[in-house]
């Protein structure tokens, strides 16, 4: 009886097959090859301070964006300014998050592009020789396995892998819609910001015009000394709160160039959008939102937040799917040659796995319980968001009321006090008049104050509901046009 031994190499004189040798060339030139690609901190950062909107990239990225804007749309015109729908433009193209979220889904796309392959094909070279001294001691035994894809593995792999990649595309939409909102409201924040600082200014001016008016009337001995310092000290007041507003603009519109990814470098002239209503102009010249609605199955189908929930329920469903079909392993089949003691042979060689202990239990078992979560984070925020719905309606609603009575009878009640003090004052009445001016000037500034904040907060309720509404044009135009693109 012979005995066998394996050997890696067979000795020099044993009968090499010139395919393999062929084979590993072709394998080699299939291949593709690798360049490093290094950080350059101080050139991003310097390409960072050097964005301007005069160098045309902004125009650039509007012309080469193919998806609808996710809201009103109006002709650019930098030349009087910055205003808010052109700062949402600049967003769009320069924001860092949307960056990363844009790169995501080109990572998503090229998994999705590959997926669902044959796996490669396998070669196999035996080598055994025999110990006893015979004339061909070798016996050489190459094949070529082929997997075959029977199973639908392939099928639900490249299910799978165009599941994920809608995700990152909603994804895409979900996060321009967020930072589209979130520049609204970052605008609002500074312009409130602007105007409570312009409305201390022009409070701090008239205190300092009637300082030396009621100094006078003080060494006259019309007004009491104490008066004349409470206009000193109040002007004083004043004078320290407009430092710590100027300081709280600046850091507003910080906070919004941070959000159009450019730099105080830059250097932009910003419109208020608060001004606006001063203006007469409302919220719904840019985004119309009707109050007394529920969130209907409509709204559903337009909330991104939803539809992203929706993109990664069908992954967990395609994740199943994939886990089950990955049960059985695709039978292989290939050629096999052999030479033994110089005698050829040719035939078949091939395998399947048997599902007998494993048959990936535990992966089916995982995919159904994610699908569940998925199922339940789907209907769970479809419940918040029908409850948020009315919740923000009923706040626009009482914050409306406050404001429309401050303007229909509080603030022309201090309007007309602060009139009849200041015609007293230019008649030179005295003592109590002086103290009614004073008390009608801090009401008037305080007022106003109050308007700003109720103005700002009805806006910023408003942007919650427009945020849950969906964009202007819907998502399926939306989806549409992505999936053209």
């Amino acid at each position: 009886m012979k005995n066998w031994i394996s050997k890696e190499i067979p000795a020099p004189n044993a009968p090499l097959l010139p395919g393999p040798g062929l084979g590993i060339l072709v394998l080699l030139s299939a291949c593709q090859s690798y360049a490093p690609s290094p950080l350059d901190t101080a050139a991003h950062q310097a390409a960072w301070q050097a964005r301007t909107l005069d160098d045309g990239s902004l125009q650039a990225f509007l012309e080469q964006r193919q998806a609808p804007l996710p809201g009103p749309q109006r002709e650019l015109d930098l030349s009087d300014g910055l205003d808010l729908h052109e700062a949402r433009l600049v967003a769009l193209a320069f924001n860092p998050e949307l960056r990363l979220a844009r790169l995501e889904a080109g990572l998503a796309a090229a998994r999705a592009q590959y997926a669902g392959q044959w796996t490669d094909p396998e070669f196999a070279l035996s080598a055994l020789r025999a110990t006893d001294d015979i004339p061909d001691p070798w016996i050489i035994g190459p094949s070529l396995s082929f997997s075959l894809p029977i199973t639908g593995r392939t099928g639900a792999e490249t299910e799978h892998a165009a599941a994920r990649h809608q995700v990152a595309r909603t994804a895409v939409l979900h996060s321009e819609w967020r930072i589209w909102g979130e520049v609204w409201r970052a605008w609002q924040e500074w312009s409130a910001a602007l105007l409570r600082e312009q409305e201390t200014k022009q409070l701090q001016a008239t205190l300092g015009e009637l300082i030396p008016r009621v100094s006078a009337l003080a060494e006259a001995g019309e007004v009491s000394a104490r008066i004349a310092s409470n206009f000193k000290i109040e002007h004083s007041q004043r004078t320290g709160e407009l430092l710590r507003l100027h300081g709280l603009t600046q850091n507003k519109e910080q906070a919004l160039l941070a959000l159009m990814g450019l730099t105080a470098a830059a250097n932009l002239e910003l419109v208020p959008y608060l001004s606006h209503l001063q203006e007469g102009r409302s919220h719904e010249d840019f985004f119309p939102v009707t109050l007394h609605t529920d969130f209907n199955s409509k709204l559903a189908q337009r909330n991104l937040e939803l539809l992203h929930l929706r993109d990664q329920y069908a992954v967990a469903e395609k994740s199943l799917a994939l886990e089950i079909a990955q049960q059985i392993s695709d039978p292989t089949i290939g050629p096999a040659f052999e030479s033994d003691s110089g005698q050829p042979r040719l035939g078949l060689i091939g395998g399947i796995s048997l599902p007998f202990f494993h048959a990936n239990q535990e992966g089916i078992a995982t995919a159904r319980a994610e699908r569940l979560l998925a199922r339940a984070r789907y209907e769970t925020a479809l419940e918040v968001l029908g409850g948020r719905w009315w919740q923000v309606q009923e706040k626009i609603e009482a914050i409306t009321r406050q404001r429309s009575h401050m303007e229909q009878h509080l603030m022309p009640l201090i309007s007309q006090q602060l009139k009849d003090a200041m015609r007293l004052m230019q008649l030179g009445e005295g003592q109590d008049n002086s103290e009614a001016l004073l008390m009608s000037l801090v009401y008037s500034h305080q007022a106003k104050l109050d308007w700003i904040d109720a103005t700002l907060a009805i806006s910023a309720e408003e942007s919650k509901l427009v945020q849950m509404r969906g964009p202007e044009p819907t998502v399926e135009q939306l989806e549409e046009t992505e999936g053209n693109k």
